[in-house]
């Protein structure tokens, strides 16, 4: 039971509903056709009460009883849990007004934006994880539920909602989470860590150990990360070593290039050390 309510008009109604059902049964003087004119208006009077909400327990009360009640409890139309309360003892509400919010916890959903360019490996029912710093060790599985059809284009990211099995509420309203989408797909391709891959928002650059103390930027092209690495689609091949530290503060394609440069000018002034030594 959430709460009850006076209402004047409820009150009335209810009046009307017991004359109508004293005037059908021949409780007054009437009879004949007074008697079929009141079973219409108790039938009235009980559809009018539904309409405005009274309970069917309610209703049923006031048929077995014959009073009228003051005030009149309103149960929760569905099962779960008040997530939102703007019911003060004693205030005024009127029709519309919304009082309380209930919602069913032991499924949810989760928002997650992805980058556009990840979105040709995002499809509807795949497998997701999500973790929380608030339930450290705790892991839920759930599946993608919908892909939003828009694009942010401040962030260049599309929405995606996600619902997971929540059984014993541990997932809260408005909780921030980590969300992985799992990469089903029987194709494979090299993978670097995260960290190896320098991403100026333009393009994504690793940085290759040539060996002898010498290395090379080059440009690759990156699938969607997953489980701390990233998926090489094109760039590298298989054996070739990559700097796995290579995040020193580059914030934008303009620095990015900076330092590409500088390193491939270095890289030239130490070509000739390259040639193998004789004798020392």
């Amino acid at each position: 039971r959430l709460l009850e309510i006076y209402s004047p008009e409820l009150v009335l109604t209810e009046e009307d509903y017991l004359r109508s059902r004293r005037l059908a049964a021949g409780a007054t003087p009437a009879t004949g056709a007074a008697q079929v004119d009141g079973l219409h208006l108790m039938d009235a009077a009980e559809t009018k009460m539904r309409l405005l909400g009274v309970p069917a327990s309610e209703i049923r009360r006031l048929r077995e009883t014959g009073r009228v009640a003051q005030t009149v409890p309103l149960d929760a139309p569905v099962s779960g849990v008040v997530t939102q309360s703007k019911a003060i003892d004693g205030a005024y509400i009127k029709a519309g007004d919304d009082l309380y919010t209930i919602a069913d916890l032991s499924r949810v959903w989760v928002y997650a934006d992805i980058y556009e360019r990840e979105l040709p490996k995002v499809k509807v029912g795949q497998m997701a994880e999500v973790t929380s710093d608030a339930l450290a060790g705790r892991q839920f599985q759930g599946r993608v539920s919908y892909i939003y059809p828009n694009i942010n284009e401040q962030s260049r990211t599309v929405r995606v909602r996600l619902e997971f099995d929540n059984p014993k509420a541990l997932l809260k309203p408005g909780m921030y989470v980590k969300t992985t989408l799992i990469d089903d797909s029987p194709e494979r391709h090299l993978a670097v860590p995260n960290e190896a891959v320098l991403d100026s928002g333009v393009r994504q650059v690793v940085i290759v150990d040539l060996g002898h103390g010498h290395f090379e930027p080059r440009e690759v092209e990156v699938g969607s990360a997953s489980g701390g690495f990233f998926p090489i689609l094109k760039g590298l091949s298989e054996g070739e070593r990559v700097v796995t530290s290579a995040q020193f503060l580059i914030d934008s394609e303009s620095n990015l290039h900076e330092a590409l440069e500088a390193m491939s000018l270095g890289r030239s002034k130490n070509a000739p050390s390259e040639q193998p030594s004789n004798g020392h």
